[in-house]
């Protein structure tokens, strides 16, 4: 069975020598209240530690522009384009962002678009706006989840979920002040960070944004 908030949090708190059967946790209390907590940072930490977790992608979002309207709408639960897989009139397209954008003089004025501007609200904006129907497909990634409910599960693939259970582990020794658990969940979560970074990090490589140091991993 995939893992899920009450099951992940069911395993932090057998590892962490909680006593007590969990059931759901709408009710727990107490640790357990603490380790569910602990489980949903660990979740938002990882997926967050990267944009471009090939578990985030959306897809692409395909569509047709209209005569004089110059802004392409942003997809529900977007969280950035992915700039380097944007097409437009069948060829790559490139972005600048609002405040990279130098307004010019009869920018307004329809044409075939040049320059494409991620506005603040992430929404696309062409100039100058298209003066005919043209076909566009843009590659996204979406905004990570907030797990709340029991059957609630992270978008890391379910392979790889021992490094939420291990980052959570983590965070429950050093609050408890169990040094030596504390020492070993680090270590197994950094050897899944490290396996989850290699599987779903675009290339196949690991970079620890963190600390600056760089590995190499073959996910081949």
């Amino acid at each position: 069975m995939p893992e899920t908030l009450l099951s992940m949090t069911q395993k932090v708190a057998q590892q962490a020598g909680l006593s007590g059967n969990m059931t759901t946790v709408a009710v727990a209390t107490g640790d357990a209240a603490r380790i569910v907590q602990f489980v949903k940072e660990a979740t938002t930490y990882i997926q967050n530690r990267w944009g471009d977790w090939r578990f985030l992608w959306g897809g692409l979002l395909d569509g047709v522009t209209s005569s004089s309207v110059n802004t392409i709408p942003v997809p529900v639960g977007h969280y950035r384009w992915d700039r380097d897989r944007l097409f437009f009139d069948n060829r790559t397209v490139c972005t600048v962002t609002w405040d990279e954008f130098q307004p010019y003089a009869n920018m307004n004025e329809a044409g075939y678009p040049t320059q494409f501007v991620i506005m603040p609200d992430s929404t696309i904006r062409m100039f100058p706006p298209p003066d005919q129907e043209y076909a566009y497909s843009f590659s996204w990634y979406k905004e990570s989840p907030e797990l709340v409910a029991d059957n609630d599960q992270p978008l890391i693939p379910d392979r790889f979920r021992y490094v939420i259970i291990n980052r959570a582990l983590w965070l429950y020794a050093m609050y408890d002040d169990s040094a030596e658990l504390a020492a070993k969940a680090e270590t197994e979560f950094n050897n899944w960070l490290t396996l989850l970074e290699g599987d779903q990090r675009a290339g196949g490589y690991a970079t620890n944004q963190s600390s600056g140091n760089h590995v190499v991993i073959s996910a081949e």
